[in-house]
């Protein structure tokens, strides 16, 4: 289910977005890229915090998408090397990965997932 807000993302949260996927995830290189200051580079979680910032993650990465996704993955016998590190690299955005070790009920399939 999608969340809805009352702000529009900024352009520079748009580039902070495009840049931080771009790079790797470096959120100081893709603050500063995006136009932020210094101060806000260096505490990017103020950048993430921000309602706009997380409309565009909802937007272009739902949980519901992530987790059937995932399940999609846990099931094909392809390419899971490429899938995994896509999939990886989105919960990584969404700062999803648990601080403790928890278990994510997808219906008919449980998924559990150790600390960090």
């Amino acid at each position: 289910m999608s969340k809805t807000y009352n702000t529009k993302p900024t352009e520079n949260q748009k580039r902070y977005i495009k840049n931080k996927l771009e790079n790797g995830g470096n959120r100081y290189k893709a603050a500063k890229e995006a136009g932020y200051s210094e101060g806000m580079a260096v505490n990017p979680k103020k950048i993430e915090a921000a309602k706009g910032y997380q409309e565009l993650l909802e937007m272009y990465f739902p949980n519901d998408f992530l987790f059937q996704e995932h399940k999609k993955n846990i099931v094909q016998d392809q390419d899971k090397g490429a899938k995994n590190t896509a999939i990886n690299s989105a919960y990584k955005l969404k700062d999803l990965y648990p601080k403790e070790a928890t278990e994510l009920d997808t219906g008919d399939l449980i998924i559990k997932i150790r600390k960090a």
